[in-house]
Order: C-alpha cells, then sequence, then structure tokens
C-alpha cells in the first residue's frame, strides 16, 4: 500500500448538523464515557443549535474520520463577549476526545481550532491535566485563582448573561445564567461545557 492511500484513509471534517447522530455514538461510547448518546445529543443542541451565539458561519467544531468512522472530535462552542466595548464571538475548545490508537492525529484537531479562531479571543475549557502543558506552549494562560466568584458579563442581543466561573478555570466550570434564556439554564451538577 503506497503511503497516498493510508494518508486518504483519515480525514478531518467540520461538524454539520447531519453528524450529530455519529458522534453522539462516538462520544456516548468513548473508553470510560458513562453519559448517554440521549445526553450528548441534548449537549450538542444545547451547545449550538439553541445558543444564540451560534451562526451558520461559525464552526461547531472538528472530527477525524478513519475509514469513514469517527475517531476524534474537538468541539468549538460560540459565545458572545464583550472586548473593548465591542461585541464579539469568542471561541471555546471542549470535549476533545480521541480513540487511544489514534492520538498522533490529535494534534489536527487543535491546530483547526487555532486557525479557525485566529480572530477572535480563544478559551479552552475542559483541558485535563495532561493538556495544561500542551496548552502553555501554544500561549494559553489559566485564570487565576480566585476566593471569591469571578463574574464576566457577555453581551447577547436577546438577553444578558451573567457567568459566575468558580475558583481555578481549568477545574469544572461551573456556570449559572440570570435570564429568561431557559436553554441556557444549568441543572446542578451538569454544566453545559
Amino acid at each position: 500500500m503506497n503511503v497516498s492511500n493510508i494518508i486518504n484513509k483519515y480525514k478531518l471534517e467540520a461538524v454539520l448538523y447531519d453528524n450529530y447522530d455519529s458522534l453522539c455514538d462516538f462520544l456516548s461510547s468513548f473508553p470510560e464515557e458513562e453519559r448517554s448518546k440521549d445526553f450528548w445529543m441534548h449537549r450538542l443542541k444545547f451547545w449550538w443549535d439553541n445558543n444564540p451565539a451560534f451562526h451558520e458561519a461559525f464552526n461547531r467544531g472538528w472530527i477525524i474520520k478513519h475509514e469513514d468512522r469517527i475517531v476524534g472530535f474537538y468541539g468549538n462552542i460560540p459565545l458572545l463577549f464583550q472586548l473593548n466595548k465591542k461585541g464579539i464571538v469568542s471561541s471555546n475548545g471542549t470535549t476533545w476526545h480521541v480513540l487511544p490508537e489514534y492520538k498522533s492525529r490529535s494534534i489536527l484537531l487543535f491546530r483547526k481550532l487555532l486557525l479557525d479562531s485566529n480572530e477572535t479571543i480563544l478559551f479552552s475549557t475542559t483541558p485535563r491535566a495532561h493538556l495544561t502543558t500542551l496548552l502553555k506552549k501554544f500561549g494559553f494562560q489559566s485564570f487565576p485563582q480566585y476566593s471569591k466568584n469571578v463574574y464576566v458579563d457577555l453581551i447577547n442581543l436577546r438577553s444578558k448573561l451573567f457567568f459566575i466561573i468558580n475558583n481555578v478555570f481549568l477545574k469544572k466550570l461551573n456556570i449559572k445564567f440570570f435570564s429568561k434564556a431557559k436553554f441556557f439554564y444549568n441543572k446542578g451538577k451538569e454544566s453545559f461545557l
């Protein structure tokens, strides 16, 4: 088999609405994952379909396919953000999952997120401890620890959302919303990131 055939077995694709079903199969069957396919379907719709910051030109994230089977995913959640009194849409990388035997391809997902977020603010919202070193090499900085909550006021054309970020951003991100946007409601332990 020649090299071009090996390379052609791997595809890097943007996540589309049509991918939701197979993506939820992948996420719910990921090693050590206990959440159901229904949970992930709800989560994807929450991140994108019900998110007022999402528009079709915004990339939901990317998948790696090997022989038409999803083997990796890195999501991208849009959030409306105010920077220097100007409303922008920030990128928020989430759920970087790549099957162990395909880890060597995972940097492709990260690279797409970096390139796609070149013109905005980029947050990595769910890094695991072993990813922190990589993120720092690419210039990411963690939020400093605070003994009290940090409030970030986000601009939304439909309503104003207030985010409460507890402790370190690299730990579980606890988000509560004070608005009528019920699709952004955070129940108990379930966070949207």
